[in-house]
C-alpha cells in the first residue's frame, strides 16, 4: 500500500495581509529569562530573548580564577621585589644586561638557517642547531624538492573535465585523457586556446564540439 504525504493548503490572500498587518506593527517586549533587557520586535512576535542570556546558555561565563595561596603570593611578591631591585641597578649602571642574539622574527620556522655567532657560523633548522653535514644533507633535499615542483606543468583548475585542453607542450587532452602527444611546438590556434584557458579558467562539462 503506498503512502501519500498531505500537502498542506497555502495560506490565503487575507492571511498574507493579515500577516503583512501584524509585522508593521511593532511593540516592545521584554526578555522571557533575564527580564532586565528587551528591544522592539515584529507584531507576529510574542516572545524574546535576549543576547546576553544566549550567550550564557551557548557558552557559560568561565570560572572564576583559583585563589593563591599564602606561600604562592610571597613567591610572586618575592620574585616582583627582585625583578624591581635588577631594574633600579640596570638603570644605576651597576650591572650590565646580557645582550640577546636576534636572528630576526621567525627564524625558528624556517627549514634551513645560518648565522655568525662569536666568529663561527651556526647552522639551525626549524630552531634546532645542527651540523654542517646535516644542513648541506636538508639543503640537496629542499633543491630536489624545488626542481621535481618546477618540471610539473602548470594546468588550469579542472582541466582534466575540459572537452579539450592543450598543455603548453602542445599535448592534447580529451576529459584528462591524452588523445595526441605534442611533438612539435603549438600552432598559434592551440596557443590561442590554452591563453584563453589560462585567462578564463571555466571547465566546460559535458559539451559537445559542433562538427
Amino acid at each position: 500500500m503506498a503512502l501519500f504525504k498531505k500537502r498542506g493548503r497555502k495560506p490565503g490572500k487575507g492571511t498574507v495581509k493579515t500577516r503583512d498587518e501584524l509585522k508593521k506593527k511593532r511593540h516592545w517586549l521584554d526578555c522571557a529569562e533575564c527580564g532586565a533587557d528587551g528591544g522592539w520586535v515584529d507584531g507576529d512576535v510574542t516572545s524574546m530573548i535576549c543576547g546576553l542570556c544566549v550567550q550564557k546558555k551557548v557558552a557559560p561565563p568561565p570560572a572564576p580564577p583559583k585563589k593563591l595561596t599564602a606561600d604562592e603570593k610571597a613567591k610572586r611578591e618575592k620574585q616582583r621585589a627582585e625583578r624591581k631591585k635588577y631594574l633600579l641597578a640596570v638603570a644605576r649602571g651597576e650591572i650590565v644586561p646580557e645582550k640577546k642574539f636576534s636572528f630576526g622574527r621567525g627564524w625558528h620556522k624556517r627549514i634551513l638557517f645560518k648565522t655568525e655567532l662569536d666568529g663561527k657560523t651556526k647552522y639551525f633548522s626549524q630552531g634546532k642547531e645542527i651540523t654542517k653535514a646535516k644542513y648541506a644533507k636538508i639543503e640537496k633535499e629542499q633543491v630536489k624538492k624545488a626542481d621535481v615542483k618546477a618540471k610539473k606543468p602548470a594546468r588550469v583548475r579542472g582541466w582534466h573535465f575540459m572537452e579539450k585542453f592543450v598543455d603548453e607542450k602542445g599535448n592534447l587532452f580529451k576529459k584528462g585523457k591524452l588523445v595526441k602527444k605534442g611533438t612539435k611546438e603549438p600552432t598559434v590556434k592551440e596557443l590561442e586556446q590554452l591563453m584563453n584557458q589560462q585567462l578564463n579558467g571555466k571547465v566546460k562539462r559535458g559539451k559537445k564540439d559542433a562538427k
